[in-house]
């Protein structure tokens, strides 16, 4: 595996992970949440996002192509495996409930989990891709107009 391609999964990946975060911080409606909107939580999710979002456009310069969105979905299938393989073996987390996270908590509302793991892996991960996409042309575009040289992209 290339450096390109774990380049493609964890931007994904990270990006992923913080919006479904962020989607269940809200212990009110989710009893037993993992996790309570803190200051170490915003800002260990939100600069690993940044870097990310940062490393991926302004500091590697690989470029991201629209067909490898695979890979990042790839990545949040082989994880959604995990989780289930974990909750199946008896795994439980920090606070001694069987799951990762309590979206994907295959005894309390196994529909629920399977529903997450596809929307994940077939929706937001592509979705998240196709964003960092545009993000690479827009670089591509910012680059184009600011330099005289030309630069040849392959799509």
């Amino acid at each position: 595996m290339t450096a390109w391609a774990y380049l493609i999964m964890c931007s994904n990946l990270v990006i992923l992970a913080t919006t479904s975060l962020i989607g269940y911080l809200d212990s009110r409606k989710i009893p037993h949440a993992d996790y309570h909107l803190t200051v170490i939580n915003i800002t260990t999710h939100g600069i690993n996002v940044a870097y990310a979002v940062v490393d991926a456009l302004l500091i590697t310069g690989i470029p991201v192509k629209i067909l490898h969105f695979y890979q990042g979905a790839s990545a949040g299938a082989a994880y959604a495996i995990f989780t289930l393989v974990y909750w199946a073996a008896g795994g439980t987390n920090e606070d001694g409930f069987a799951y990762v996270y309590k979206a994907l908590s295959y005894s309390d509302s196994p529909t629920t989990a399977a529903v997450v793991n596809v929307v994940a892996v077939c929706v937001a991960s592509p979705l998240f891709h196709f964003l960092m996409f545009g993000l690479h042309k827009l670089r591509v575009f910012i680059y184009k107009s600011s330099s005289s040289r030309q630069i040849t992209e392959v799509v």
